[in-house]
């Protein structure tokens, strides 16, 4: 497992998001902090209509919106959380609180 996090600390990635300055972490942070909410705020209407609020509401109406909101929450939380992760992997596989 080592191996591979070296690997990934040492790829393109780690090395562009590293010598990209402070800056590329200080955007990268926010970015993840809010492609986070936006994965599972999106699914909360969909979520209290299956739980039996707006009964009226066709599931599927709820779901068109949200989907592809999620999606891109998902996709946002990920790509900067990876690259993020890759800055320095080998330092965070030794710490027992991530």
């Amino acid at each position: 497992m080592y191996a591979f996090l070296a690997w990934l600390e040492d790829s393109a990635l780690g090395q562009a998001v590293r010598s990209s300055g402070v800056w590329a972490y200080g955007v990268l942070t926010p970015a993840h902090i809010l492609g986070v909410p936006t994965l599972f705020g999106s699914m909360l209407r969909p979520d209290l209509r299956l739980l039996g609020i707006w009964v009226r509401v066709r599931l599927a109406a709820l779901a068109r919106p949200t989907v592809p909101l999620a999606a891109a929450g998902f996709a946002f939380a990920t790509l900067s959380g990876m690259c993020m992760v890759a800055t320095n992997t080998t330092d965070y596989a030794g710490n027992p609180f991530i």
